[in-house]
């Protein structure tokens, strides 16, 4: 019994899909009807147009007092500060180096002074 239905469905099924394609009533096949346009050329005759350049009406020029890597910005594009608002942070890490290596100077050149008052002191030093 199935291997007789599965027969008449393999027999049947491709006769009704194959007569409802692109048949009308009549019998004849027509294609489907498609809109073709042409693309044409858009030439505006009341045009005009002039050369320039857009610029910000108030241009600022934001500076650290030291160099080094931005490590986070702390305000977004176009927002609003106040004169004296934090609105980035600076990596520490150079700044620590440079902060030792002026130390350092600092304690050499105070050592040396510390040396030539302590000579002068003595007399040991010539005028």
């Amino acid at each position: 019994m199935m291997k007789y239905i599965s027969f008449c469905l393999r027999l049947v099924l491709p006769v009704l899909v194959l007569s409802g394609c692109g048949k009308t009533e009549s019998g004849t096949n027509e294609a489907p009807l498609v809109k073709v346009a042409s693309v044409k050329e858009y030439v505006a005759e009341d045009t005009l147009s002039y050369p320039g350049k857009i610029v910000s009406g108030s241009d600022v020029n934001v500076a650290f007092r030291i160099s080094g890597p931005i490590k986070k910005v702390l305000v977004e594009e176009g927002q609003f500060v106040k004169k004296g608002e934090v609105i980035a942070e600076m990596a520490p890490r150079d700044y620590e180096i440079q902060f030792s290596a002026t130390k350092a100077e600092y304690e050499q050149v105070k050592a040396e002074a510390e040396r030539v008052i302590e000579l002068h002191k003595r007399n040991s030093v010539a005028n």
